[in-house]
Protein backbone atom coordinates (compact mmCIF):
# COMPACT_ATOMS: atom_id res chain seq x y z
CA UNK A 1 0.00 0.00 0.00
CA UNK A 2 2.94 2.14 0.81
CA UNK A 3 4.88 1.31 -2.11
CA UNK A 4 1.49 2.53 -4.37
CA UNK A 5 0.77 5.67 -2.56
CA UNK A 6 4.76 6.77 -3.36
CA UNK A 7 4.17 5.50 -6.83
CA UNK A 8 1.07 7.37 -7.05
CA UNK A 9 2.76 10.70 -5.87
CA UNK A 10 5.49 10.09 -8.11
CA UNK A 11 3.59 10.07 -11.31
CA UNK A 12 1.44 13.14 -9.90
CA UNK A 13 4.62 14.96 -9.13
CA UNK A 14 5.80 14.03 -12.43
CA UNK A 15 2.24 15.68 -14.26
CA UNK A 16 2.86 18.70 -12.18
CA UNK A 17 6.79 19.13 -13.43
CA UNK A 18 5.54 19.07 -17.03
CA UNK A 19 2.71 21.16 -16.73
CA UNK A 20 5.07 23.55 -15.28
CA UNK A 21 7.59 23.15 -18.49
CA UNK A 22 4.50 23.36 -20.57
CA UNK A 23 3.42 26.76 -18.97
CA UNK A 24 7.33 28.09 -18.75
CA UNK A 25 7.54 27.34 -22.65
CA UNK A 26 4.57 29.20 -22.93
CA UNK A 27 4.98 31.87 -20.71
CA UNK A 28 4.55 35.00 -23.03
CA UNK A 29 1.25 33.36 -24.41
CA UNK A 30 -0.02 33.47 -20.02
CA UNK A 31 1.07 36.88 -19.45
CA UNK A 32 -0.75 40.19 -19.87
CA UNK A 33 -0.50 41.65 -23.20
CA UNK A 34 0.27 44.88 -24.40
CA UNK A 35 -2.53 47.36 -24.09
CA UNK A 36 -0.65 49.05 -27.21
CA UNK A 37 -0.36 46.71 -30.48
CA UNK A 38 -0.32 46.39 -34.14
CA UNK A 39 -3.76 45.18 -33.81
CA UNK A 40 -5.32 48.27 -32.41
CA UNK A 41 -2.96 50.76 -33.09
CA UNK A 42 -4.36 54.11 -35.54
CA UNK A 43 -2.21 56.37 -37.66
CA UNK A 44 -3.34 60.01 -37.32
CA UNK A 45 -2.64 60.84 -40.98
CA UNK A 46 -4.78 57.83 -42.24
CA UNK A 47 -7.59 59.20 -39.67
CA UNK A 48 -7.70 62.56 -40.91
CA UNK A 49 -8.59 61.02 -44.36
CA UNK A 50 -11.76 60.63 -42.69
CA UNK A 51 -13.63 57.56 -44.49
CA UNK A 52 -12.68 53.97 -45.18
CA UNK A 53 -13.82 55.35 -49.16
CA UNK A 54 -10.98 57.78 -48.89
CA UNK A 55 -8.27 55.22 -47.52
CA UNK A 56 -9.39 55.88 -43.59
CA UNK A 57 -10.87 54.14 -41.13
CA UNK A 58 -13.88 52.76 -39.95
CA UNK A 59 -15.21 54.30 -37.19
CA UNK A 60 -15.96 51.08 -35.03
CA UNK A 61 -12.48 50.53 -35.47
CA UNK A 62 -11.40 53.93 -34.20
CA UNK A 63 -13.85 53.16 -31.28
CA UNK A 64 -13.12 49.86 -30.36
CA UNK A 65 -8.75 51.04 -30.67
CA UNK A 66 -9.73 54.01 -28.50
CA UNK A 67 -11.75 51.46 -25.83
CA UNK A 68 -9.07 49.26 -25.47
CA UNK A 69 -6.81 51.92 -24.80
CA UNK A 70 -9.42 53.20 -22.06
CA UNK A 71 -9.74 49.68 -20.36
CA UNK A 72 -6.90 47.50 -20.88
CA UNK A 73 -4.04 48.15 -18.30
CA UNK A 74 -1.14 49.29 -19.41
CA UNK A 75 2.21 47.59 -18.90
CA UNK A 76 5.88 48.17 -18.73
CA UNK A 77 6.04 47.36 -22.36
CA UNK A 78 3.68 50.01 -23.42
CA UNK A 79 6.15 52.58 -21.63
CA UNK A 80 3.97 52.66 -18.22
CA UNK A 81 5.66 54.65 -15.29
CA UNK A 82 8.74 56.43 -15.53
CA UNK A 83 12.17 55.37 -14.64
CA UNK A 84 14.38 55.73 -11.69
CA UNK A 85 15.70 58.82 -12.15
CA UNK A 86 12.10 60.40 -13.40
CA UNK A 87 10.36 63.01 -12.67
CA UNK A 88 8.82 62.09 -9.47
CA UNK A 89 11.66 60.15 -8.37
CA UNK A 90 12.62 62.20 -5.07
CA UNK A 91 8.77 62.08 -4.08
CA UNK A 92 9.21 58.15 -4.49
CA UNK A 93 12.43 58.23 -2.19
CA UNK A 94 10.51 59.78 0.34
CA UNK A 95 7.04 58.06 0.17
CA UNK A 96 8.52 54.85 0.63
CA UNK A 97 12.19 54.50 2.24
CA UNK A 98 11.42 51.14 3.34
CA UNK A 99 12.42 50.05 -0.13
CA UNK A 100 16.06 51.24 0.56
CA UNK A 101 16.11 48.05 3.23
CA UNK A 102 14.91 45.67 0.51
CA UNK A 103 16.51 46.69 -2.68
CA UNK A 104 19.77 48.31 -1.72
CA UNK A 105 21.02 48.18 -5.21
CA UNK A 106 19.14 48.88 -8.49
CA UNK A 107 21.01 48.75 -11.97
CA UNK A 108 19.86 51.72 -14.43
CA UNK A 109 20.31 52.25 -17.72
CA UNK A 110 21.15 55.51 -18.87
CA UNK A 111 22.42 56.75 -22.67
CA UNK A 112 23.54 53.02 -22.83
CA UNK A 113 25.53 52.90 -19.57
CA UNK A 114 25.13 51.01 -17.34
CA UNK A 115 24.61 52.93 -13.87
CA UNK A 116 24.01 51.35 -10.22
CA UNK A 117 21.76 53.49 -8.20
CA UNK A 118 22.40 52.73 -4.60
CA UNK A 119 19.69 54.15 -2.83
CA UNK A 120 17.03 51.73 -4.49
CA UNK A 121 14.49 53.89 -3.20
CA UNK A 122 13.03 54.05 -6.62
CA UNK A 123 12.18 50.27 -7.78
CA UNK A 124 8.45 50.96 -6.76
CA UNK A 125 6.70 51.87 -9.64
CA UNK A 126 3.35 53.39 -7.54
CA UNK A 127 3.45 56.92 -6.67
CA UNK A 128 -0.30 57.55 -6.07
CA UNK A 129 0.74 61.68 -5.19
CA UNK A 130 0.87 63.36 -8.19
CA UNK A 131 0.09 60.75 -10.37
CA UNK A 132 1.33 56.90 -11.61
CA UNK A 133 -1.93 56.20 -9.57
CA UNK A 134 -3.62 53.74 -11.75
CA UNK A 135 -2.83 51.53 -15.08
CA UNK A 136 -6.22 52.14 -16.64
CA UNK A 137 -8.54 54.80 -17.27
CA UNK A 138 -10.88 52.35 -16.83
CA UNK A 139 -10.35 51.77 -13.12
CA UNK A 140 -11.30 55.68 -11.94
CA UNK A 141 -14.08 56.14 -15.10
CA UNK A 142 -16.23 53.16 -14.71
CA UNK A 143 -18.49 53.45 -11.88
CA UNK A 144 -22.81 54.13 -12.30
CA UNK A 145 -24.00 52.87 -9.58
CA UNK A 146 -25.69 49.68 -8.12
CA UNK A 147 -29.77 49.29 -8.99
CA UNK A 148 -32.31 46.27 -8.21
CA UNK A 149 -31.55 43.63 -10.75
CA UNK A 150 -35.34 42.55 -12.68
CA UNK A 151 -35.59 38.94 -11.56
CA UNK A 152 -34.15 39.29 -7.93
CA UNK A 153 -36.24 37.68 -5.27
CA UNK A 154 -35.08 40.51 -2.02
CA UNK A 155 -34.58 43.54 -2.05
CA UNK A 156 -30.81 42.94 -2.92
CA UNK A 157 -28.66 45.55 -5.24
CA UNK A 158 -26.12 44.80 -7.32
CA UNK A 159 -23.49 47.17 -9.57
CA UNK A 160 -25.63 48.51 -12.93
CA UNK A 161 -24.12 46.78 -15.98
CA UNK A 162 -22.36 48.77 -18.51
CA UNK A 163 -19.88 50.73 -15.82
CA UNK A 164 -17.64 52.36 -18.53
CA UNK A 165 -17.33 55.87 -18.26
CA UNK A 166 -19.09 56.77 -14.68
CA UNK A 167 -16.78 58.27 -11.83
CA UNK A 168 -15.56 56.23 -9.60
CA UNK A 169 -15.50 56.03 -5.79
CA UNK A 170 -13.73 57.86 -2.68
CA UNK A 171 -10.49 55.35 -2.82
CA UNK A 172 -10.42 56.60 -6.10
CA UNK A 173 -9.45 60.45 -5.30
CA UNK A 174 -6.66 62.07 -7.19
CA UNK A 175 -3.73 63.64 -5.05
CA UNK A 176 -1.75 66.73 -7.00
CA UNK A 177 0.34 69.69 -5.63
CA UNK A 178 3.19 70.80 -8.02
CA UNK A 179 4.25 72.57 -5.21
CA UNK A 180 5.42 69.52 -3.40
CA UNK A 181 6.80 69.63 -0.68
CA UNK A 182 5.38 72.81 0.31
CA UNK A 183 1.95 70.84 1.10
CA UNK A 184 1.83 67.09 0.86
CA UNK A 185 -1.28 67.45 -1.50
CA UNK A 186 -2.92 70.73 -2.31
CA UNK A 187 -6.06 69.42 -4.99
CA UNK A 188 -8.21 66.11 -3.66
CA UNK A 189 -10.41 65.44 -6.64
CA UNK A 190 -13.49 62.40 -7.08
CA UNK A 191 -12.87 61.36 -10.50
CA UNK A 192 -15.08 63.05 -13.20
CA UNK A 193 -17.64 61.11 -15.60
CA UNK A 194 -16.77 61.03 -19.14
CA UNK A 195 -20.69 60.85 -20.51
CA UNK A 196 -21.41 63.02 -22.94
CA UNK A 197 -17.72 64.99 -22.91
CA UNK A 198 -18.03 65.35 -26.62
CA UNK A 199 -21.14 67.64 -26.58
CA UNK A 200 -19.48 69.78 -23.86
CA UNK A 201 -16.37 69.99 -25.95
CA UNK A 202 -18.57 71.19 -28.82
CA UNK A 203 -20.74 73.51 -26.85
CA UNK A 204 -17.13 75.27 -25.92
CA UNK A 205 -15.98 75.64 -28.91
CA UNK A 206 -19.38 77.01 -30.21
CA UNK A 207 -18.86 79.37 -27.10
CA UNK A 208 -15.54 80.70 -27.89
CA UNK A 209 -16.02 81.32 -31.64
CA UNK A 210 -19.12 83.46 -30.80
CA UNK A 211 -16.38 85.22 -28.03
CA UNK A 212 -13.59 85.58 -30.61
CA UNK A 213 -16.51 87.24 -32.56
CA UNK A 214 -17.48 89.52 -30.63
CA UNK A 215 -13.45 90.53 -30.05
CA UNK A 216 -12.88 90.89 -33.64
CA UNK A 217 -15.68 93.00 -33.80
CA UNK A 218 -14.93 95.40 -31.38
CA UNK A 219 -11.58 95.85 -32.92
CA UNK A 220 -13.13 96.31 -36.31
CA UNK A 221 -15.26 99.56 -34.68
CA UNK A 222 -12.17 100.43 -32.83
CA UNK A 223 -10.00 100.94 -36.32
CA UNK A 224 -12.69 104.31 -37.17
CA UNK A 225 -12.05 105.60 -33.72
CA UNK A 226 -8.08 106.10 -33.09
CA UNK A 227 -6.95 106.61 -29.61
CA UNK A 228 -11.33 105.71 -28.62
CA UNK A 229 -11.83 102.59 -26.38
CA UNK A 230 -14.49 100.96 -27.78
CA UNK A 231 -16.73 98.46 -25.44
CA UNK A 232 -18.82 95.52 -26.13
CA UNK A 233 -20.50 93.11 -23.87
CA UNK A 234 -18.89 89.66 -23.94
CA UNK A 235 -22.22 86.88 -24.67
CA UNK A 236 -22.34 83.39 -26.02
CA UNK A 237 -25.20 81.32 -25.80
CA UNK A 238 -27.07 82.48 -22.95
CA UNK A 239 -23.79 82.95 -20.79
CA UNK A 240 -22.04 86.54 -20.14
CA UNK A 241 -18.38 86.86 -20.04
CA UNK A 242 -18.57 90.38 -18.81
CA UNK A 243 -17.34 93.38 -21.36
CA UNK A 244 -14.44 93.49 -23.81
CA UNK A 245 -12.67 96.79 -24.32
CA UNK A 246 -9.80 97.98 -26.68
CA UNK A 247 -8.82 101.07 -28.00
CA UNK A 248 -6.69 101.49 -31.52
CA UNK A 249 -3.48 103.13 -31.44
CA UNK A 250 -0.44 103.84 -33.50
CA UNK A 251 -1.57 100.84 -35.41
CA UNK A 252 -2.46 98.10 -33.14
CA UNK A 253 -5.07 97.37 -30.34
CA UNK A 254 -4.82 97.61 -26.40
CA UNK A 255 -7.04 95.49 -25.28
CA UNK A 256 -8.55 95.83 -21.95
CA UNK A 257 -9.95 92.88 -20.24
CA UNK A 258 -11.02 94.15 -16.66
CA UNK A 259 -14.15 93.61 -16.93
CA UNK A 260 -14.40 90.16 -18.67
CA UNK A 261 -14.83 87.63 -16.09
CA UNK A 262 -15.58 83.78 -15.81
CA UNK A 263 -13.55 83.29 -18.73
CA UNK A 264 -9.77 83.21 -19.11
CA UNK A 265 -7.75 86.28 -21.14
CA UNK A 266 -7.66 84.31 -24.45
CA UNK A 267 -11.40 84.38 -24.33
CA UNK A 268 -10.82 80.03 -24.89
CA UNK A 269 -13.81 78.20 -23.35
CA UNK A 270 -12.31 75.61 -21.49
CA UNK A 271 -15.18 72.79 -19.93
CA UNK A 272 -12.84 70.12 -18.59
CA UNK A 273 -10.78 69.39 -15.56
CA UNK A 274 -10.66 71.35 -12.49
CA UNK A 275 -10.77 75.15 -12.94
CA UNK A 276 -11.09 74.64 -16.76
CA UNK A 277 -7.57 74.10 -18.09
CA UNK A 278 -8.22 71.86 -20.46
CA UNK A 279 -10.25 73.29 -24.02
CA UNK A 280 -10.50 69.65 -25.22
CA UNK A 281 -10.94 65.97 -24.46
CA UNK A 282 -7.96 65.57 -26.82
CA UNK A 283 -5.60 67.84 -24.04
CA UNK A 284 -7.52 66.21 -21.09
CA UNK A 285 -6.39 62.98 -22.46
CA UNK A 286 -2.62 63.35 -23.21
CA UNK A 287 -2.25 65.34 -19.66
CA UNK A 288 -4.04 62.06 -17.85
CA UNK A 289 -1.69 59.51 -19.95
CA UNK A 290 1.49 61.11 -18.94
CA UNK A 291 0.13 62.42 -15.23
CA UNK A 292 -1.80 59.12 -14.05
CA UNK A 293 0.39 56.54 -16.35
CA UNK A 294 3.60 58.10 -17.01
CA UNK A 295 2.73 56.96 -20.99
CA UNK A 296 4.12 60.22 -22.53
CA UNK A 297 2.78 60.58 -26.31
CA UNK A 298 5.13 62.49 -29.08
CA UNK A 299 2.23 65.23 -28.56
CA UNK A 300 3.80 66.00 -25.16
CA UNK A 301 7.37 65.37 -25.25
CA UNK A 302 8.57 64.90 -28.88
CA UNK A 303 9.91 62.55 -30.91
CA UNK A 304 12.31 60.24 -30.03
CA UNK A 305 12.97 62.04 -26.23
CA UNK A 306 12.70 59.75 -23.22
CA UNK A 307 11.79 62.67 -21.15
CA UNK A 308 10.69 60.61 -17.82
CA UNK A 309 13.89 58.37 -18.35
CA UNK A 310 12.27 55.11 -18.62
CA UNK A 311 13.81 53.87 -21.60
CA UNK A 312 11.44 54.27 -24.14
CA UNK A 313 10.77 57.21 -26.55
CA UNK A 314 7.19 57.82 -28.92
CA UNK A 315 5.35 56.06 -26.07
CA UNK A 316 1.83 55.38 -27.34
CA UNK A 317 3.02 53.80 -30.56
CA UNK A 318 3.85 49.83 -30.87
CA UNK A 319 7.68 50.23 -31.24
CA UNK A 320 9.35 52.00 -28.23
CA UNK A 321 12.81 52.72 -29.35
CA UNK A 322 14.42 55.65 -31.09
CA UNK A 323 14.02 55.58 -34.61
CA UNK A 324 14.79 57.12 -37.71
CA UNK A 325 13.35 57.74 -41.11
CA UNK A 326 9.80 55.80 -42.40
CA UNK A 327 10.72 54.31 -38.85
CA UNK A 328 10.32 57.29 -37.04
CA UNK A 329 7.16 58.58 -39.24
CA UNK A 330 5.27 55.24 -38.13
CA UNK A 331 5.65 55.81 -34.74
CA UNK A 332 5.16 59.62 -34.69
CA UNK A 333 1.95 58.88 -36.68
CA UNK A 334 1.00 56.16 -34.52
CA UNK A 335 1.38 57.81 -31.55
CA UNK A 336 -0.62 60.83 -32.55
CA UNK A 337 -3.41 58.45 -34.06
CA UNK A 338 -3.57 56.38 -30.77
CA UNK A 339 -4.31 59.37 -28.92
CA UNK A 340 -7.13 60.60 -31.22
CA UNK A 341 -8.85 57.28 -30.84
CA UNK A 342 -8.29 57.45 -26.99
CA UNK A 343 -10.01 60.36 -27.27
CA UNK A 344 -12.53 59.84 -29.66
CA UNK A 345 -13.79 56.94 -27.59
CA UNK A 346 -14.14 59.24 -24.51
CA UNK A 347 -15.92 61.86 -26.32
CA UNK A 348 -18.28 59.44 -27.90
CA UNK A 349 -19.36 57.67 -24.68
CA UNK A 350 -23.18 58.32 -24.49
CA UNK A 351 -24.61 61.43 -22.87
CA UNK A 352 -26.36 60.98 -19.54
CA UNK A 353 -30.06 59.80 -19.42
CA UNK A 354 -32.47 60.89 -16.97
CA UNK A 355 -34.62 58.14 -15.72
CA UNK A 356 -37.81 59.54 -13.52
CA UNK A 357 -39.38 56.48 -11.55
CA UNK A 358 -43.21 56.64 -11.30
CA UNK A 359 -43.14 56.79 -7.73
CA UNK A 360 -40.90 59.87 -7.12
CA UNK A 361 -42.03 61.76 -10.14
CA UNK A 362 -44.00 64.14 -8.41
CA UNK A 363 -41.12 64.73 -6.03
CA UNK A 364 -38.72 65.47 -8.89
CA UNK A 365 -41.01 67.92 -10.55
CA UNK A 366 -41.48 69.90 -7.30
CA UNK A 367 -37.46 70.29 -7.01
CA UNK A 368 -37.17 70.92 -10.20
CA UNK A 369 -39.60 74.06 -9.87
CA UNK A 370 -37.38 75.00 -6.95
CA UNK A 371 -34.24 74.43 -8.71
CA UNK A 372 -35.34 76.98 -11.13
CA UNK A 373 -37.38 78.91 -8.48
CA UNK A 374 -40.41 79.01 -9.89
CA UNK A 375 -43.28 80.18 -7.46
CA UNK A 376 -41.42 81.46 -4.90
CA UNK A 377 -41.00 85.12 -3.84
CA UNK A 378 -37.59 85.44 -4.36
CA UNK A 379 -35.68 89.08 -4.66
CA UNK A 380 -34.41 90.25 -8.35
CA UNK A 381 -30.58 89.17 -7.31
CA UNK A 382 -31.94 85.87 -6.81
CA UNK A 383 -34.27 85.40 -9.51
CA UNK A 384 -34.16 82.06 -10.91
CA UNK A 385 -32.22 80.09 -8.13
CA UNK A 386 -29.92 77.87 -9.02
CA UNK A 387 -30.63 78.08 -12.71
CA UNK A 388 -28.74 81.22 -12.75
CA UNK A 389 -25.66 79.74 -12.85
CA UNK A 390 -26.61 75.62 -13.66
CA UNK A 391 -27.90 76.33 -16.83
CA UNK A 392 -30.50 73.53 -17.15
CA UNK A 393 -29.66 73.48 -21.30
CA UNK A 394 -27.48 75.35 -23.60
CA UNK A 395 -27.90 74.71 -27.14
CA UNK A 396 -25.30 73.61 -29.96
CA UNK A 397 -25.94 74.71 -33.20
CA UNK A 398 -23.85 72.47 -35.17
CA UNK A 399 -23.15 69.06 -33.26
CA UNK A 400 -20.00 68.20 -35.13
CA UNK A 401 -17.06 66.79 -32.81
CA UNK A 402 -13.63 67.93 -33.96
CA UNK A 403 -10.71 65.40 -32.98
CA UNK A 404 -7.79 67.93 -33.16
CA UNK A 405 -4.81 67.12 -35.23
CA UNK A 406 -1.48 66.90 -33.01
CA UNK A 407 2.09 67.45 -33.71
CA UNK A 408 4.97 66.35 -31.68
CA UNK A 409 6.14 68.73 -28.71
CA UNK A 410 9.79 70.27 -29.68
CA UNK A 411 11.63 69.03 -26.28
CA UNK A 412 11.01 67.73 -23.27
CA UNK A 413 9.63 69.71 -20.26
CA UNK A 414 11.82 71.69 -17.91
CA UNK A 415 14.47 69.62 -15.49
CA UNK A 416 12.43 68.99 -12.43
CA UNK A 417 8.96 69.68 -13.67
CA UNK A 418 6.59 67.53 -12.28
CA UNK A 419 3.34 66.29 -14.46
CA UNK A 420 0.38 67.59 -13.75
CA UNK A 421 -3.23 67.48 -14.85
CA UNK A 422 -3.70 70.10 -17.82
CA UNK A 423 0.63 70.53 -18.69
CA UNK A 424 0.22 70.05 -22.16
CA UNK A 425 2.36 72.81 -23.55
CA UNK A 426 1.19 75.14 -26.91
CA UNK A 427 4.12 77.71 -27.73
CA UNK A 428 1.16 80.03 -28.18
CA UNK A 429 -2.44 80.90 -27.75
CA UNK A 430 -3.20 80.67 -31.67
CA UNK A 431 -2.07 77.13 -31.07
CA UNK A 432 -5.17 75.92 -29.69
CA UNK A 433 -7.53 73.95 -31.70
CA UNK A 434 -10.25 76.59 -31.62
CA UNK A 435 -8.24 79.24 -32.05
CA UNK A 436 -6.87 78.04 -35.48
CA UNK A 437 -10.45 77.03 -36.31
CA UNK A 438 -11.11 81.13 -35.97
CA UNK A 439 -7.97 82.19 -38.12
CA UNK A 440 -9.22 80.25 -40.55
CA UNK A 441 -12.01 81.73 -41.62
CA UNK A 442 -10.99 85.16 -40.44
CA UNK A 443 -9.97 86.45 -43.64
CA UNK A 444 -13.70 85.18 -45.05
CA UNK A 445 -14.87 87.00 -42.04
CA UNK A 446 -12.77 90.62 -42.81
CA UNK A 447 -13.94 91.04 -46.73
CA UNK A 448 -17.34 90.90 -45.09
CA UNK A 449 -16.88 93.53 -42.68
CA UNK A 450 -15.34 95.81 -45.31
CA UNK A 451 -18.90 95.86 -47.11
CA UNK A 452 -20.78 97.25 -43.44
CA UNK A 453 -20.59 100.86 -41.78
CA UNK A 454 -18.15 100.45 -38.64
CA UNK A 455 -21.40 101.53 -36.18
CA UNK A 456 -24.02 99.68 -37.59
CA UNK A 457 -22.99 97.10 -34.56
CA UNK A 458 -25.92 94.54 -35.14
CA UNK A 459 -24.94 94.27 -39.06
CA UNK A 460 -21.49 93.74 -38.38
CA UNK A 461 -22.59 90.97 -35.95
CA UNK A 462 -25.27 89.25 -38.06
CA UNK A 463 -22.39 88.94 -40.92
CA UNK A 464 -19.88 87.66 -38.40
CA UNK A 465 -22.23 84.67 -37.42
CA UNK A 466 -23.18 84.00 -41.01
CA UNK A 467 -19.26 84.03 -41.64
CA UNK A 468 -18.88 81.35 -38.82
CA UNK A 469 -22.29 79.50 -39.64
CA UNK A 470 -20.66 78.74 -43.56
CA UNK A 471 -17.70 77.77 -41.65
CA UNK A 472 -19.30 75.51 -39.37
CA UNK A 473 -21.67 73.66 -42.27
CA UNK A 474 -18.33 72.72 -44.08
CA UNK A 475 -16.79 71.09 -41.01
CA UNK A 476 -17.27 67.86 -42.31
CA UNK A 477 -15.47 68.23 -45.33
CA UNK A 478 -11.87 67.30 -44.59
CA UNK A 479 -10.28 69.48 -47.34
CA UNK A 480 -11.66 72.69 -46.36
CA UNK A 481 -11.71 72.47 -42.60
CA UNK A 482 -8.69 70.24 -41.89
CA UNK A 483 -7.86 70.77 -38.38
CA UNK A 484 -9.10 67.50 -36.71
CA UNK A 485 -11.14 64.00 -37.04
CA UNK A 486 -14.77 65.12 -36.98
CA UNK A 487 -17.66 63.15 -35.54
CA UNK A 488 -21.45 64.17 -35.67
CA UNK A 489 -22.57 63.37 -32.49
CA UNK A 490 -26.43 63.13 -33.62
CA UNK A 491 -25.66 61.00 -36.77
CA UNK A 492 -22.39 59.44 -36.33
CA UNK A 493 -22.11 58.45 -39.69
CA UNK A 494 -22.44 62.03 -41.38
CA UNK A 495 -19.16 62.65 -41.49
CA UNK A 496 -17.39 59.21 -41.02
CA UNK A 497 -19.31 57.18 -43.38
CA UNK A 498 -20.52 54.96 -40.83
CA UNK A 499 -23.36 52.91 -40.44
CA UNK A 500 -25.20 54.02 -37.23
CA UNK A 501 -26.40 50.16 -36.90
CA UNK A 502 -23.16 48.81 -37.10
CA UNK A 503 -21.46 51.32 -34.64
CA UNK A 504 -20.82 50.28 -30.91
CA UNK A 505 -23.72 50.41 -28.45
CA UNK A 506 -21.41 52.06 -25.47
CA UNK A 507 -22.51 55.58 -27.63
CA UNK A 508 -26.48 55.19 -28.00
CA UNK A 509 -28.31 57.03 -27.02
CA UNK A 510 -27.42 60.24 -28.60
CA UNK A 511 -29.47 63.62 -27.63
CA UNK A 512 -32.51 63.93 -30.01
CA UNK A 513 -31.59 67.28 -32.23
CA UNK A 514 -34.38 70.04 -32.93
CA UNK A 515 -36.19 70.30 -36.16
CA UNK A 516 -33.22 72.95 -37.60
CA UNK A 517 -30.35 70.13 -36.78
CA UNK A 518 -29.27 71.72 -33.24
CA UNK A 519 -29.11 69.92 -30.14
CA UNK A 520 -29.87 70.91 -26.47
CA UNK A 521 -27.23 69.56 -23.99
CA UNK A 522 -28.75 69.31 -20.71
CA UNK A 523 -25.31 70.20 -19.02
CA UNK A 524 -26.67 72.07 -15.93
CA UNK A 525 -23.83 74.54 -16.84
CA UNK A 526 -22.86 77.54 -17.73
CA UNK A 527 -19.36 76.97 -19.15
CA UNK A 528 -18.51 79.98 -16.89
CA UNK A 529 -15.15 80.19 -14.36
CA UNK A 530 -17.06 81.44 -10.61
CA UNK A 531 -15.49 82.74 -8.04
CA UNK A 532 -16.38 81.26 -5.29
CA UNK A 533 -15.00 83.23 -2.22
CA UNK A 534 -11.88 81.84 0.03
CA UNK A 535 -13.78 79.31 1.99
CA UNK A 536 -14.16 77.17 -1.62
CA UNK A 537 -10.53 78.19 -2.79
CA UNK A 538 -7.92 75.55 -3.57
Amino acid sequence: MKAETQTRWISEAGWLVVFGLLLAAAGPAFSQPRAVNEGVSIRQDKLLLQTPEAGGYALRKVLESGGQFFTVPYIDGDGYGEGPRGPRAIQRSVFYPWVNRTHPEQKVIENGQENRDKSGAYSLPFLRLNGIDSQSCYECHSSIGVYHEPGTVSSAMTRKPGVIGGGAGRANTLFQNADWPTYLAMFYRNPPHVFGTGYGQRLADEMTLELQLRKSLAQWKARFQPGQKVCDPLQAKTTSFGTFCTTFENGSYVDDLSQVEGVASDLVVRPFQFKGIASTVRHFVSTALDFHFGMQGVEKVGANLDCDRDGKVNEMAVGLGAAQGRHLEEAVETSLGNVAALSSFVAMTRPPQQVIPAAKKDSILRGEKLFRGEGLSLPPAAAGMCTKCHTPSLNVQIPVLSIAKAEPAGDCPPPGAVPTLGSARFGKTEDLPILRAFNTFKPNLRSQLQNLSSGDSEALYQSGQEAITAYQESICDAASVPEGYKIHLTDPGTCTGANPQDLPPFIYPRLKPKADGSVDVPLYSDLKLHDMGEGLAD
